[in-house]
């Protein structure tokens, strides 16, 4: 019996499915603290699917761009039902026979971001897109002190150029 139980169970792990983990995004430097991630997938499962990415960042600011191809004379070839970045969804630039989605400067805190892609795919499909990362806070606002010092500088300039000699050619 107690066989007859460890065959059934080892037989039921195999034919369980496993579960998906995340695909990580790896972020690479391009400059001036910012970063850049490539994601997709060329042939996503015929039906409905979901796809979970993730990456980890400091504090900053994330934008993302995706897209999807494919061929389908009838219809669409890929169709994005949601795509989310920590719940926030992506805006709808094109929704047709080409879909294309992107989300612009949408603050983050330091930690797991996970990007989560939804849709109905037929043959022939695929889709990709990037992230891009930028440390800190993204668009910086000047300081009112910063403002004054700015204006200071230029009134010095303004009055030393105005305070200058005037310096006289004559001709012999």
């Amino acid at each position: 019996m107690k066989l007859s139980l460890l065959a059934t169970a080892a037989a039921a792990s195999l034919i369980a499915a496993p579960a998906q983990a995340a695909t990580v995004i790896d972020l690479l430097p391009i400059g001036f603290g910012t970063f850049v991630g490539l994601f997709g997938n060329l042939d996503p499962a015929t039906g409905q699917f979901t796809d979970e990415y993730e990456f980890t960042v400091a504090d900053g600011s994330v934008t993302s761009t995706i897209g999807s191809a494919g061929i389908w004379f009838t219809g669409t070839a890929l169709q994005f039902t949601s795509v989310t970045l920590n719940g926030t969804p992506f805006d709808v630039i094109l929704d047709g026979a080409i879909d294309f989605r992107t989300l612009i400067d949408l603050p983050v805190t330091a930690g797991k971001q996970t990007l989560v892609v939804k849709g109905i795919a037929q043959s022939h499909a695929s889709y990709g897109g990037k992230v891009i990362y930028t440390k800190g806070a993204g668009a910086a606002v000047p300081e009112p002190a910063t403002w004054a010092l700015l204006i200071a500088g230029f009134g010095l300039v303004g009055g030393a150029l105005r305070s200058r000699r005037q310096v006289r050619v004559t001709y012999a």
